[in-house]
């Protein structure tokens, strides 16, 4: 599969599909283990290393690190996007104003 031109030596975090397109999460300018911005790209054209196009950069993201698994799941309805982060945490993120959101995942019942 080919990879975008740019972004050498950045960290690939995830591969999965959105919306129909395979998508691709790494992130950018790691000089630490710690992550300051998180890039997502989708392949708008399966196999054509030229259509991978950045939807959104998240930026500010709280205790990430470089061996956290990042993978977005889907679009709400409102226009943000689900990110699972880590084994079991869940983040709402909206490209429009790169604002976030926890999402409480209950892990037992009562």
């Amino acid at each position: 599969m080919p990879l975008p031109k740019d972004g050498n030596g950045d960290i690939l975090l995830s591969l999965g599909v959105l919306e129909g397109c395979l998508c691709m999460v790494r992130s950018c300018k790691h000089l630490t283990d710690r992550m300051d911005r998180v890039e997502v790209l989708v392949m708008k054209k399966y196999g054509i290393k030229e259509s991978w196009t950045t939807m959104f950069i998240l930026s500010n993201l709280p205790n990430l690190h470089i061996y956290d698994n990042v993978v977005p799941l889907c679009f709400t309805k409102n226009g943000e996007i689900l990110m699972k982060i880590g084994w079991n945490h869940v983040r709402a993120y909206n490209p429009n104003d790169n604002w976030q959101r926890d999402i409480r995942i209950p892990t037992e019942g009562p």
